[in-house]
């Protein structure tokens, strides 16, 4: 069975049957024995996330979804550009303890140091990091990890909007 999946739909438009389709496509032969489950979704979408973030924890039932909003989605093989596009992918971690921080331009801000906050280093093999350019300094966040967490991997990629677009979305749950 699959763990990786992506759908998309050329007719530029975003109506409920549509994006129902893109999430069928996406999940076809997708794992549902989900411990994190990564969804990206084109901006195409944007007044639909709310159903979609459902679909997929009604059909996968992740312990963590996460994911963000863009411009294009990359599925497997190819990149799914100015035009509607899902792509999920679906993680069997048997053991693994994920946790979900959310980390603010206010906590960066802090004078107590994200390490004292979040986990402590000995507790974090890796981090996978969604940010929302638009409401926090992700050099500085990415700077921070890497200060305080020496030698942690640190993965992920910028949320980003609709072209011209000021507000980007950040998936959990």
């Amino acid at each position: 069975m699959r763990r990786a999946g992506g759908g998309d739909m050329d007719t530029g438009a975003s109506t409920a049957a549509e994006w129902q389709v893109a999430v069928d496509q996406a999940l076809h032969g997708v794992r549902s024995d989900s411990d994190v489950v990564f969804l990206f979704a084109s901006y195409h979408h944007s007044e639909r996330y709310p159903e979609i973030v459902g679909a997929i924890h009604e059909r996968l039932g992740p312990r963590l979804l996460l994911g963000c909003s863009g411009q294009a989605v990359i599925t497997t093989g190819r990149e799914i550009e100015g035009r509607p596009g899902i792509t999920v992918m679906s993680l069997s971690l048997p053991g693994a303890d994920l946790t979900l921080k959310r980390v603010s331009q206010e906590d960066l801000d802090a004078e107590t140091p994200l390490a004292e906050r979040l986990l402590s280093p000995d507790e974090v093999n890796a981090w996978v990091l969604l940010s929302d350019p638009f409401s926090i300094n992700t050099e500085t966040l990415v700077a921070a990890l890497a200060e305080q967490y020496p030698g942690t991997p640190i993965l992920g990629g910028m949320a980003s909007a609709f072209p011209g677009g000021r507000s980007a979305y950040l998936f959990e749950g």
